[in-house]
């Protein structure tokens, strides 16, 4: 099932991808600069894009680079890497990279497929240098530029805005904004940053706490021999795209915008969902001999699913109350947090 659905984002991904693929050559056919915003259209802006790629390149190398799809594997990395490059996502690639040498380090098995996609990598940058030969670089196309795109300064304006309360609790969801007279930013391009402003230090401990455990599990996963071998697969290219996400988001706002939010809780589900042998041998003792309070493990089951019950739908009540609040007034913005902050809802009692 979690191979279905990933199998159907990387096909959707592949047409834009191939949409790109053509404007960067009428690009290049017009003569005129290579313009980063240009290569992913219909994207507002060109990193929402490259917050997509950073889920879906470790699948491409990690797991259908080991399967029958090898050969489109390998032309889609290709492409992600020649856009990544040409549209200047520093971030997407030291992400990437940084992902791919966890990978080398931990995932044996993957080793051979690791290197493969480091030769594409080389590559595709190749023959970003020869498309420079040919055409004119736009300032943000260029990969290789040398500044922060001012974010040390956005960085040290929120490590001078800290105080002791942030080490406890922080501002609230949402409360960081940067501003000058020539650009506002509704977050510090790092999540590790905004999680300790936003949500103190407990709460971005607890972040940090429950992401390593999701990578833990699969990481221990990978040492039953009598896994599947495709199931293996799934589970190291997720636990890639995890371990990139993360490395990226220390440089752009990835835990914020609502697309890559998404897929990180999507491929922290389908990773999770697909360790089902190791998480019942887990708990395995729990069910063997139930000791809880008031009945038994099949009482306390029904019990945690009438709150979740519960709760999902005080949740779709507010989403809907939200949601009309919103259709009602079409000049409030609505995005949460699309590099501004989102309408506040409206308590009525």
């Amino acid at each position: 099932m979690g191979g279905g659905v990933l199998l159907g984002i990387l096909l959707l991904h592949g047409l834009m991808l191939l949409k790109a693929l053509a404007f960067l050559m009428f690009e290049l056919a017009a003569k005129v600069p290579v313009r980063a915003e240009m290569l992913y259209p219909g994207v507002e802006n060109t990193r929402f894009f490259n917050q997509v790629q950073v889920f879906m390149v470790p699948l491409l190398y990690v797991w259908l680079a080991r399967s029958n799809y090898k050969t489109i594997a390998c032309l889609f990395l290709f492409i992600n890497l020649l856009l990544a490059f040409a549209g200047g996502a520093r971030g997407l690639l030291v992400g990437l990279i940084a992902g791919g040498l966890v990978a080398y380090v931990l995932l044996k098995p993957w080793r051979a497929e690791v290197l493969k996609a480091a030769c594409v990598c080389v590559i595709a940058c190749v023959s970003y240098l020869l498309l420079q030969l040919l055409s004119e670089v736009g300032e943000r196309a260029d990969a290789f530029r040398a500044h922060s795109s001012g974010r040390i300064t956005i960085w040290i304006n929120l490590i001078e805005a800290l105080g002791p309360a942030h080490f406890w609790l922080g501002e609230g969801t949402g409360s960081f904004s940067y501003h000058d007279f020539k650009r506002h930013e509704g977050h510090p391009h790092n999540s590790l940053l905004q999680f300790i402003y936003e949500w103190g230090a407990l709460g971005a401990g607890a972040a940090i706490v429950s992401f390593a455990c999701v990578l833990l599990k699969a990481y221990k996963f990978f040492n039953q021999s009598d896994n599947c071998q495709h199931q293996l697969d799934i589970t190291a290219g997720l636990a890639v795209s995890l371990v990139s996400a993360g490395f990226y988001s220390l440089f752009s706002g990835l835990v914020v915008m609502p697309m890559p939010q998404t897929l990180l809780f999507l491929f922290a589900g389908i990773l999770l969902g697909g360790l089902p042998d190791y998480l019942q041998s887990e708990v395995a003792g729990v069910h063997a001999s139930p000791k809880l309070p008031g009945g038994s493990w099949l009482t306390y089951r029904y019990l945690v699913w009438g709150v979740a019950f519960i709760l999902f739908g005080v949740y779709l009540h507010l989403f809907g109350t939200y949601l009309l609040q919103q259709a009602e007034l079409p000049e409030v913005f609505k995005g949460p947090r699309f590099w501004a902050q989102g309408a506040q809802m409206k308590w009525e009692i």
